[in-house]
């Protein structure tokens, strides 16, 4: 059996009667119309997003905001004889979820560093090494062992997320 035609075009019939009703409106008005809709699955507390910008999470307790909790490591000889740890893509540590949105001084991003290596310990501090802090430059943060046998850099982007962790042992 089949339907008639004034129920098989119910909803293609209003939204094009409305499409044209609203055309005609705005061009009798002598106006413009511009939509720009922007979706993506991004979190501006974590990655540098193209939709949205601002983080809106609130402050997370000290462990949270400094625990490596996703990354990959990479481990491979470098050319004098050392070996080189890399942890890279690096997931949830920021300097805005630790300390708020706002901008962040040199000594800001020593102090975060130094969290992660505190609440890191047995990825960060093996063989019972301590680190020295060196002198911060923009985004990066070196830091030498006290023996000054071994180096740590952290590399962050530039709205304070964490991205990679370079350790060279000798």
């Amino acid at each position: 059996m089949r339907a008639p035609a004034s129920q098989g075009h119910g909803w293609g019939h209003a939204v094009a009667s409305v499409l044209a009703a609203f055309l005609i409106v705005a061009g009798l008005c002598g106006s413009t119309c511009a939509v720009a809709v922007c979706v993506e699955d991004c979190d501006p507390c974590f990655n540098q997003c193209k939709c949205h910008t601002t983080c809106h999470h609130g402050l997370l307790d000290t462990g949270t905001a400094h625990k490596l909790t996703g990354y990959i490591l990479s481990v491979f000889d470098d050319s004098q004889g050392g070996v080189v740890r890399t942890i890279s893509e690096i997931v949830g540590l920021s300097l805005d979820l630790a300390d708020g949105p706002r901008a962040h001084s040199p000594a800001d991003f020593e102090r975060f560093a130094e969290g992660v290596i505190e609440f890191n310990g047995l990825v960060l501090q093996a063989r019972g090494r301590t680190w020295e802090p060196g002198a911060v430059e923009v985004f990066v943060v070196p830091f030498a062992s006290t023996g000054g046998e071994a180096r740590l850099t952290f590399l962050f982007d530039r709205r304070g997320n964490l991205i990679e962790i370079d350790e060279v042992r000798p």
